[in-house]
């Protein structure tokens, strides 16, 4: 169980005016949104010649390996954003056919 961040990665309040907490797939995906924004933010500062995408793949493939509620993860997908510069797209598919998407970029 975690805090629920808003898009922004910010504390607000839910509609019962509390903190929001999540739970299993939603923690998971807050969590990987968050260290590959971090992870992402990372390397692009230090060097743009190396493989941003496969490093982001195994940086997610550990998050989701950390995580014991979450044991579906059936890929991950990484993909520049062909309409914006210097942003991927983080597809993760699960077994059961849903998928989760987040956007990086610097």
């Amino acid at each position: 169980m975690d805090i629920g961040l808003d898009s922004n990665f910010d504390i607000s309040l839910d509609h019962r005016n509390d903190v929001p907490l999540v739970r299993g797939r939603a923690e998971f995906e807050q969590r990987l949104a968050i260290r590959l924004t971090s992870y992402y933010t990372e390397l692009v500062g230090e060097n743009a010649d190396v493989n941003i995408a496969a490093l982001l793949k195994l940086e997610a493939s550990r998050v989701a390996d950390e995580e014991d509620s979450i044991d579906n993860v059936q890929s991950i997908i990484i993909s520049p954003d062909p309409d914006a510069p210097n942003t991927v797209e983080v597809r993760v598919v699960y077994a059961t056919g849903e998928d989760f998407l987040t956007t990086l970029s610097e």
